[in-house]
């Protein structure tokens, strides 16, 4: 059964002689999901982590950051919910900043909202490493990742990972300031300097719907240039390089 698996794993290296006690503890596990105008998607995303909550997740955060569509509609639908609305839209750091100020798990776990054929047992598979030890950070890997060349092995601007909340709360002020696209490599800054285990977990299923297929072409490529503009005004190229080398030394199998 999927729903004991991390708990099999962490048994089982307890019996081997792998682990000690303290990693029968089990880990509380926040989620915490930003949205806009997701309309499209939030409804089927949030029909898989739900039925999670009270098991594997310990509870769930939806920021809904001032759409302009039906999202905050479809979200109030739910149950089991700790829902957030902003009436300026804030933009993505801002955003999961203050979705992660609402959460009271030691571990966040961070969920874009416009996945494509996710499954609980993606889910359960990103918390599953966390929750039996075998590392300190979660990333996924989706279908259509889009890794920095040559570094094929991590996917570092993925918007669902796992990370210890009190790795991000010393900064989270400067994390609501930054340009909405600029979260990711600043938290990858976090991971490096603190020098955190990390597990790539392979969504092959998954993919994250494209800014050209929801907006049209031209808003797309827009999109695009806005996000590498605030991905740009976080790091310089080289520092981007920097990250997926010092990340890939940070792997664990």
């Amino acid at each position: 059964n999927n729903q004991f698996r991390p708990f099999c794993k962490v048994f089982t290296r307890l019996m081997l002689g792998e682990y000690s006690i303290i990693h029968l503890i089990v880990k509380t596990v926040s989620l915490v999901i930003p949205a806009y105008n997701e309309e499209k998607h939030i409804a089927s995303t949030l029909s898989v982590v739900v039925p999670l909550v009270g098991t594997h997740i310990h509870e769930l955060i939806v920021v809904n950051d001032c759409s302009k569509d039906r999202t905050g509609e479809i979200v109030r639908g739910f149950q089991g919910i700790t829902f957030i609305e902003h009436e300026v839209n804030g933009g993505k750091s801002k955003t999961v900043a203050d979705g992660i100020l609402a959460t009271s798990g030691e571990y966040i776990m961070l969920l874009d909202a416009d996945l494509e054929h996710l499954t609980r047992e993606n889910i359960i598979d990103l918390i599953a490493p966390i929750q039996d030890g075998s590392a300190d950070i979660a990333i996924s890997y989706r279908k259509n990742s889009w890794p920095l060349w040559p570094f094929k092995s991590i996917d570092y601007l993925s918007g669902e990972r796992i990370i210890a909340k009190s790795l991000l709360m010393p900064t989270i002020a400067n994390m609501a300031k930054l340009k909405s696209y600029g979260l990711e490599v600043f938290i990858n800054r976090i991971i490096i300097t603190n020098k955190q285990r990390i597990k790539v977990v392979q969504w092959p299923n998954v993919e994250n719907d494209f800014n050209q297929h929801k907006h049209g072409w031209w808003k797309g490529i827009h999109i695009i240039i806005k996000i590498w503009l605030d991905v740009l005004s976080v790091v310089s190229i080289f520092e981007m390089y920097g990250q997926n080398f010092a990340m890939r030394k940070l792997l664990v199998k």
